[in-house]
């Protein structure tokens, strides 16, 4: 077993205790969801969506859902958050959305957890606004 199968054992047997826990995504709704994206999932993340299940579970049992299972139950998507804040000019003109940057799970407040699914590291972000506002971050 190597290191990420092993980790993918252990989110496995803690996320089973969640209320929240969805059913793991199947590959065609991945590949669906990774089409409107424009990018790839890093294998670790795509492997967590296919195994663990489809959001529900890690901090706070809040991992978004990548793509909704029922469309009709409002819930939020890393993959509906991506395509909102990416929208060009958006509601806020002064900043833009980095591309590649998936939100995968909500703090509250405005604050997401976020995976740089482009760089090859996969970094994790935190995007905070609270910290930014009025800021020009197209700039920086």
């Amino acid at each position: 077993m190597n290191n990420i199968e092993a980790l993918l054992e252990q989110v496995r047997a803690t996320a089973a205790e969640s209320k929240n826990l969805q059913d793991p995504i199947d590959s065609k709704s991945l590949a669906d969801a990774e089409q409107k994206l424009g990018f790839r999932l890093p294998p670790l993340l795509a492997a967590l969506y296919a195994t663990v299940g489809n959001g529900g579970f890690g901090p706070n049992d809040a991992l978004l859902e990548l793509c909704d299972a029922d469309p009709s139950d409002g819930t939020d998507t890393a993959l509906g958050e991506y395509l909102t804040l990416a929208i060009p000019g958006g509601t806020a003109p002064w900043w833009r959305w980095p591309a590649g940057v998936l939100p995968i799970l909500d703090w509250g407040c405005g604050r997401l957890a976020c995976v740089d699914c482009q760089s090859e590291d996969e970094t994790v972000l935190l995007f905070e606004p609270n910290a930014i506002e009025g800021e020009c971050v197209a700039a920086a």
